[in-house]
């Protein structure tokens, strides 16, 4: 059967798994462990795909390549919202598990046949390209998809960030104190672990967001050629459980442990190096 291309424009996210081919070429069991997570983990991801086409009726597509994620959404603001939430639940759930990712989201035309995992066009090379650009752990997003989504930075920011306790989109307001520079717009996932740690009233030291920070320590002790992406993603989370110290829960049960649990997780990052 011949294939005939037929270009559509897409947003296009290409994410890549940080460190993956020192981990492939290494003979450390805890290595081999880490790959295995990994392939498991997109197990789940390709899971919650699924659960969100089928509540949100959203076409969304996955290309699992090696180490490389590549999602395609069509050219509407909520397909590229929804591209959000599952990116945000991707590195959320990724860093968790001690795996670091790193990419970026364009648009623009591209070709793509998901049943046998083929992906092309100009809109895929202008994500791939971004990932590098990115510089540290995050998913960051080309502004020129911004007038493609709503009219300015301004209302884009109001469009991704619906509510304080839903934000999609790292937003650099003045209003908020900022440790990381303002050099580009990318995906909050600090945000995500943080706010699914107060909707289940999880204590600080039993919370997802405590092996993230260990994981973090741990980094700023290790490789001196990692030591810039610890140093930010330090910086990064720092600065998201401050902000969300701020926010006022909206249910009563919300605050159980939620003043104990930010003291607590910002003094665990002050002590840092």
């Amino acid at each position: 059967m011949s294939i005939k291309i037929d270009f559509k424009e897409k947003y296009v996210a290409f994410i890549d798994v940080l460190g993956f081919t020192e981990k492939v070429n290494s003979d450390k069991e805890e290595d081999k462990k880490h790959i295995e997570n990994y392939f498991n983990l997109l197990d789940d991801y390709k899971a919650k795909l699924e659960e969100v086409i089928k509540a949100e009726q959203t076409n969304i597509e996955l290309f699992a390549i090696s180490d490389s994620i590549i999602l395609t959404a069509p050219n509407t603001p909520d397909e590229f919202y929804h591209l959000l939430i599952i990116i945000r639940y991707l590195q959320g759930e990724s860093i968790i598990n001690g795996i670091l990712l790193r990419g970026g989201i364009s648009f623009g035309e591209i070709y793509t046949v998901p049943k046998k995992n083929i992906l092309v066009g100009k809109g895929f090379l202008k994500a791939y390209s971004l990932e590098e650009l990115a510089l540290f752990p995050r998913i960051i997003i080309e502004p020129s998809i911004i007038p493609h989504v709503n009219n300015d930075y301004h209302h884009f920011i109001e469009f991704c960030n619906k509510t304080e306790m839903n934000t999609l989109v790292h937003d650099y307001n003045p209003i908020y104190s900022r440790l990381t520079e303002n050099d580009a717009t990318f995906i909050s996932y600090a945000h995500y672990i943080v706010e699914t740690d107060i909707r289940r009233n999880n204590i600080f030291y039993d919370s997802r967001l405590y092996p993230v920070l260990n994981f973090i320590k741990q980094g700023l002790y290790g490789k001196q050629k990692n030591l810039g992406k610890y140093r930010w993603l330090k910086k990064y989370f720092h600065e998201s459980v401050e902000e969300m110290k701020k926010f006022k829960p909206k249910e009563e049960n919300q605050g159980i442990h939620r003043e104990e649990y930010f003291d607590q997780a910002i003094k665990f990052l002050d002590l840092m190096s």
